[in-house]
């Protein structure tokens, strides 16, 4: 899925993500030598791509990526303790779960009361739960070199009885160093938008039970099934479709509106039913 994610819109849906295939498409966009940032998933062909033929340009990954795998850590802990317990403990355990992947700060006084009583319990949790939330707490950093600072003390007070289960983190971190303290730089280019639009395209297909490639391509990129409501753009001076309310009223989500694509298409040869499908 490639995206403009300035003006939230989509650019292309390609067959697959393979590195040929994005070095090839990328390689076909006019004007690439623009481009100064990439958002991206933590997918090695993507960045080898986007370095082969976007030298110049800054690979960005979304925090919220990487935030997510300390509640993926979290979760492996959890189950971790889940294992030995009784049949009623886990139950309530696992009902209980969210506790434990929401930050404290949002947890009411009753829901941090009944944190307190399965954290006192089971330390390993509380070790396992504290070590999430200053994870977390990195991204409150107003610096890369402060974050990444606090990141290495972070990795230093990772308990011996933790590391194999926070170990996906570290590893990722790891491999793309630069690009997550990037954020920092360029916090602006974030990867939402883009896994929004993959949301609705795994959507179609299922509610399409056997829909070809090429009719997935054409409802996201030029359908109006998905649009709901028009809304103006100030910035742009235009008016946009949106497919569903954004995090915010300055925000939104435009389909069906790629024309060049549509002419690049058409120029192709591609028939327009693939367009009106």
């Amino acid at each position: 899925m490639v995206t403009n994610v300035k003006i939230r819109s989509v650019i292309e849906l390609l067959p697959d993500r393979n590195k040929a295939t994005i070095i090839k498409y990328l390689a076909s966009v006019p004007d690439k030598h623009k481009i100064r940032l990439v958002a991206m998933d933590m997918w090695n062909p993507y960045r080898e791509a986007v370095q082969h033929v976007l030298p110049s340009a800054q690979v960005v990954i979304d925090k919220f990526l990487i935030q997510r795998m300390a509640n993926m850590s979290m979760e492996i802990v959890r189950k971790r303790v889940r294992a030995g317990l009784t049949d009623r403990q886990s139950r309530t355990l696992m009902h209980d779960r969210f506790l434990l992947l929401r930050r404290r700060k949002d947890l009411t006084a009753q829901e941090f009361l009944k944190l307190e009583a399965w954290t006192g319990y089971f330390p390993l949790l509380s070790e396992a739960y504290w070590l999430k939330e200053a994870f977390f707490d990195i991204w409150k950093s107003t610096s890369a070199q402060n974050a990444m600072e606090q990141y290495e003390a972070w990795h230093h007070t990772i308990p011996a009885n933790l590391t194999d289960d926070f170990q996906p983190i570290m590893t990722a971190m790891h491999n793309w160093y630069n690009e997550i303290f990037a954020h920092f730089t360029y916090g602006r280019a974030t990867n939402a938008y883009t896994e929004t639009v993959n949301g609705f395209a795994k959507l179609i297909s299922r509610i399409g039970r056997g829909y070809s490639f090429e009719a997935i391509r054409a409802k996201i990129l030029y359908g109006n099934g998905l649009q709901t409501r028009p809304k103006y753009n100030r910035r742009l001076g235009q008016e946009h479709h949106m497919a569903l309310p954004g995090p915010d009223d300055d925000k939104f989500i435009s389909l069906g509106n790629s024309i060049s694509t549509l002419i690049l298409d058409l120029k192709r040869g591609l028939p327009l039913s693939h367009s009106t499908q």
